[in-house]
């Protein structure tokens, strides 16, 4: 399981009550549309840089008041790219891909049953093991997209923060 929150509100905002209303108000608002956009940017690169679809994403996010949590267990490799998608009497490599743009093929070992991918572990006809993948929080959690994320969000608060001042008047 993969955080990303800002800290609580009583923690992370008690400084904030030294402020006057409108700067406390502007600066709670831009911190929760700031946190809808890393949640949602998120997604997108993930979707981006993974064959795996958003609606995947967005069921393993649980939405917090000022954060996220990612929560989810190892994908099987039919949830990513998978070819072929069912099992057939001709004998197909089996090849996969986790990355857009990127195929890995298992050898004569790997085929399809029961429409999941799984490996025979020995010569003889089992012990089969199902092919899985990452985790999507390992997914959301890549330090490449986490990386974007944060610089994106932390432009958006300060252009939020911002646009909000100037609206209640703290700014001119």
């Amino acid at each position: 399981m993969i955080k990303f929150t800002v800290e609580t509100k009583n923690n992370n905002f008690s400084a904030l009550k030294n402020l006057d209303k409108n700067t406390r108000t502007a600066a709670l608002t831009a911190a929760r549309i700031t946190i809808a956009d890393l949640r949602k940017n998120a997604v997108d690169l993930t979707a981006q840089k993974y064959f795996i679809t958003k609606s995947k994403i967005n069921k393993a996010i649980t939405k917090l008041p000022y954060g996220f949590t990612v929560k989810s267990g190892m994908l099987t490799l039919d949830q990513f790219n998978l070819s072929p998608k069912k099992s057939s009497k001709r004998r197909y490599k089996l090849k996969a891909g986790v990355y857009r743009g990127g195929l890995i093929s298992f050898g004569s070992n790997a085929f399809i049953k029961k429409n999941k991918p799984v490996i025979r572990l020995s010569p003889k006809r089992y012990p089969l093991k199902t092919l899985t993948g990452p985790s999507i929080a390992q997914l959301v959690g890549n330090e490449e997209i986490m990386e974007q994320v944060y610089e994106e969000a932390d432009a958006k608060f300060y252009d939020t923060l911002n646009d909000y001042m100037r609206r209640t008047g703290v700014l001119p």
